[in-house]
């Protein structure tokens, strides 16, 4: 009988659900028709910035070897809150060592931190450790990557048969070339008798020759604590997303600028009132999350003012103020959504300059999370009589605000700002009496617009 090889290729699936085909091939001759069904699953974005990731599941074949040889089922202690989970000892279970379960973990390139002590003990694809005693973590496989990056983690602390929460916290550790480098620990947040999964996180430098370390905080027993045990499963590490980067981008053609219609246009809008009257310059450039720039009022109804102060976008597209007075100040905000711990870095750099007329003292701050800051060391002015404390001299040509500063609590919203302290004028005039047509602007270079706009980012 003559036999026909016959390929069948498939385009890929590029949707997102599932799909299914059915082919037949028939045979006229002997009346026969075979259906070959093709399933293929909905395309999965491919992630992309793992650089190492493992949950375990290489552990499959050997928990189906002690399951179907021990005549026991391996333990998920964590997922079914059970301090009593079968977790058979990985080194002298005879099940488990003939199933070939530490050669395979060798071979990953785990290492046992406290071989010794032989207290590895499986469960259904994750990993249970330690006990009274005696503690132990995993030291990773070697990973080809130089630079920062973010491991992430699931952990839990095991329990008493009373519910007891054992008193251990974890830490990542890297030691690179000797050096150690420890994160701060864990916190243990487990309430009696509940254990559950806690995914935690942190950030990471790492080269080749590194080795990466998930441990208890103390691997010997400490101030009366001697129960340390813990679950550890789902790491991953990856490089790090990209961080909060407001930019602003001023054409110097305003009509190019969306900004000039949310910020008073080229013809100037007459604002007195104390806020920001909902004039705003939104983040227009090459950037990571959202950035905002506002002009923050005090009160000036009582002046009787008809002129100034306004709001204007001029003709260089650079966003301008008249009738500025002191209490108003520059408004920078940045968000990406993401929480940004305490030691957080953050850097702003813009151009700003101020007609002879405009105010000449001011105070650059910014909010470190909780509370506003100086940005640079503070002086007291003698011009005019009010002792006023600034730490910034606007010119009337441009200058460039160049800022880092660190975070000291959690923040979400990022901001900084530069405050009018005085009415004394740049030109060296005296005082003004009230508000005018002086003018203090954001600016840009024309030669090098996208490097001379404002920025707001993240940097370490």
């Amino acid at each position: 009988m003559d036999v026909t090889e016959l390929e069948l290729f498939v385009a890929a699936n590029t949707a997102a659900a599932p799909r299914t085909a059915t082919v037949y091939v028939k045979n006229e001759a002997e009346g026969l028709v075979a259906p070959i069904v093709v399933n293929q699953a909905g395309y999965v974005e491919p992630p992309t910035g793992i650089i190492f990731k493992d949950n375990f599941d290489w552990m499959a074949p050997y928990v189906a070897y002690y399951n179907a040889n021990s005549g026991k089922t391996l333990g998920r202690s964590v997922e079914d809150n059970n301090a009593s989970g079968n977790a058979p000892n990985a080194y002298t279970d005879a099940t488990i060592t003939a199933s070939g379960l530490m050669e395979a973990f060798t071979a990953q390139g785990y290492v046992d931190l406290n071989p010794e002590v032989k207290v590895l003990y499986p469960q259904d694809c994750y990993w249970k450790m330690g006990k009274t005693s005696a503690h132990t973590g995993l030291q990773l496989p070697p990973v080809d990557y130089t630079g920062k990056a973010t491991i992430t983690f699931d952990w839990s602390p095991h329990m008493t048969g009373g519910g007891n929460i054992d008193k251990v916290n974890v830490v990542v550790e890297v030691v690179t070339n000797g050096t150690s480098v420890v994160s701060a620990p864990f916190p243990n947040v487990w309430e009696k008798g509940q254990l559950h999964w806690e995914t935690v996180s942190t950030t990471i430098e790492i080269t080749p020759e590194s080795k990466i370390i998930i441990r208890p905080e103390y691997l010997s027993d400490h101030d009366g604590v001697t129960q340390m045990r813990w679950y550890l499963d789902n790491i991953v590490i990856k490089e790090p997303e990209p961080a909060l980067k407001a930019v602003w981008y001023f054409d110097t053609d305003p009509t190019k600028d969306a900004y000039t219609a949310t910020f008073g246009t080229t013809a100037g809008t007459f604002k007195d009132t104390a806020g920001d009257n909902g004039m705003y310059i939104d983040a227009n450039g090459k950037g990571v999350g959202t950035g905002r720039i506002t002009f923050v009022q005090v009160d000036k109804t009582s002046f009787g003012l008809t002129k100034d102060p306004k709001y204007y976008v001029g003709g260089t597209g650079h966003p301008y103020m008249t009738g500025v007075w002191p209490g108003d100040y520059w408004l920078f905000t940045a968000t990406d959504g993401k929480s940004y711990p305490a030691g957080t870095k953050l850097h702003v750099k813009y151009l700003t300059r101020v007609s002879g007329t405009g105010q000449k003292y001011w105070k650059l701050e910014y909010w470190d999370g909780a509370a506003w800051q100086p940005a640079a060391p503070v002086q007291t002015e003698g011009d005019t009589g009010t002792s006023a404390e600034y730490n910034f001299v606007e010119p009337t040509s441009n200058a460039t605000v160049d800022v880092t500063f660190s975070l000291a609590a959690s923040c979400t919203e990022m901001q900084f700002r530069m405050v009018c302290v005085a009415n004394w004028q740049a030109n060296g005039n005296g005082a003004l009496a009230a508000p005018n047509g002086g003018t203090c602007r954001l600016a840009a270079e024309a030669a090098d617009l996208e490097g001379t706009s404002p920025i707001f980012e993240v940097v370490e």
